[in-house]
């Protein structure tokens, strides 16, 4: 890994660097609204940022005005003295605390409440960003919710006056009250503004979370353990569009998935770096990520997968569950992706610009996903054709090919009736199927 590391300070740029560090956290303070009124209520906004690879318990303890301006005590409340949040690796959030006032509490400037935070780290914490803050935030990868959450608290006038080692003064002014009945509506705790995987440069995602990727997922990524599974999921979610799919159809589009997540470790599956290509995970990992001029390609299912480790590090132990019932349209996303570039290749057709295969694609998702009916086309281009190409390339234990591309010429036979003679797509299935049939010895009528 890289020798320096810094992860982008997501607090620098909520706080305008208002920051004090409490061991492996970095922590500042504001009320919201940023200038409260009485009778209504407000809250302390404790915004925290995870300098460290682990996990973090952070306590906050609140000491509110014991009296207001005019000496009249009780005039201050809070729903929680005492909050604990879980804080995630690298994470960035806030706790809030909600305050009430009473409505006769008297407006004045400088009142001060102060704030204990306790971080304990819940294992042997490495540092992922600099004490005087992380590295500069890079605006394109920063998407639009994200800007927008850090937008809405950098309006806020954060500080960080440690009076003890652990224990903030915050001075605030209370405005006069306004007419109308105070809605308190607000909850105490943890609101996270900024994981890992929000901010979208994925060299930081490859560094947090490619390892455990590679030594408790990649392994189980093998056809023996994935095939059956993928051609269940993939036989139910073509079944509820209401378009009858074949068996030899889903079987080779499961073919398909199969070889997309056996590539991510070529060298225990022993498909080759140069045919696995963008989606060598393996590789991607094993070096430094820092050492990418910009951004890698990481495929769709890593992505989504990471995501799920980074809410629960078991998640990389589960991977056909999480794969079937959680990532599986993003692992259709690389399939699909996959396809065109397959049948370009083997039909030297022209199957559209990456726009147009890109819209495409997001087409047949939505169909998908929202189980709207298909055609013979969206089932076939790209998927049961890029199947029919790689599937010699993902035999099963005991398979005769042979067998499922009579199935799939039986199937096609069935499907003229769908089709319209000249049909650019049923034609192009019918050739590669011709040629790929032919080493099996298999004729179509």
């Amino acid at each position: 890994m890289a020798a320096t590391v810094n992860y982008p300070d997501i607090l620098g740029a909520i706080t305008k660097g208002a920051r004090a560090n409490i061991g492996p956290a970095q922590v500042a303070l504001a009320t919201r609204p940023a200038a409260p009124r009485a009778g209504r209520p407000f809250e302390l906004i404790i915004a925290v940022q995870n300098a460290t690879d682990t996990d973090l318990d952070v306590t906050v303890s609140i000491t509110l005005p014991d009296l207001d301006a005019r000496k009249q005590k009780a005039r201050f409340t809070a729903k929680a003295g005492r909050v604990v949040a879980a804080v995630k690796p690298a994470e960035v959030g806030y706790i809030a605390v909600p305050i009430m006032t009473e409505a006769n509490t008297a407006p004045a400037q400088g009142y001060k409440l102060s704030a204990d935070v306790e971080v304990k780290p819940l294992g042997k914490p490495q540092r992922l960003r600099a004490e005087q803050g992380g590295g500069a935030v890079e605006t394109q990868f920063v998407p639009g919710a994200l800007k927008e959450r850090i937008m809405g608290l950098r309006a806020l006038n954060f500080s960080a006056h440690k009076r003890l080692s652990h224990t903030f003064d915050l001075t605030f002014d209370l405005a006069p009250g306004k007419l109308g009945e105070a809605v308190d509506d607000t909850k105490s705790g943890w609101v996270s503004v900024c994981k890992v995987s929000d901010y979208t440069d994925d060299r930081y995602l490859l560094h947090r979370y490619g390892s455990l990727l590679q030594i408790k997922t990649l392994p189980q990524l093998k056809r023996t353990t994935l095939y059956e599974p993928l051609l269940q999921a993939t036989t139910a979610r073509f079944q509820a569009t209401g378009y009858a799919a074949k068996p030899a159809e889903v079987g080779l589009i499961a073919k398909l998935l199969t070889l997309i997540l056996e590539y991510a470790s070529p060298r225990h599956t022993g498909h080759g770096h140069i045919a696995a290509g963008v989606y060598n995970v393996d590789a991607l990992i094993a070096r430094d990520p820092f050492t990418w001029g910009s951004k890698p390609y990481i495929p769709n299912w890593t992505r989504a997968y990471i995501s799920y480790i980074e809410k629960d590090a078991r998640a990389a132990e589960a991977a056909v569950p999480i794969i079937t019932k959680y990532i599986f349209d993003d692992l259709l996303r690389d399939a699909i992706d996959h396809a065109f570039e397959l049948i370009e290749k083997d039909t030297g057709e022209d199957v559209g610009a990456p726009d147009e295969r890109a819209n495409y694609r997001e087409k047949l998702l939505e169909k998908l996903k929202s189980k709207q009916s298909i055609d013979f086309s969206l089932l076939y281009l790209p998927l049961v054709m890029g199947g029919m190409i790689v599937s010699d390339v993902v035999m099963m234990p005991n398979e005769d090919p042979s067998e499922l591309f009579k199935a799939l010429s039986h199937a096609l036979e069935i499907r003229m009736g769908e089709c319209a003679e000249d049909d650019p797509i049923f034609i192009m299935s019918v050739d590669i199927l011709s040629r790929t049939g032919q080493k099996y010895g298999i004729k179509l009528s």
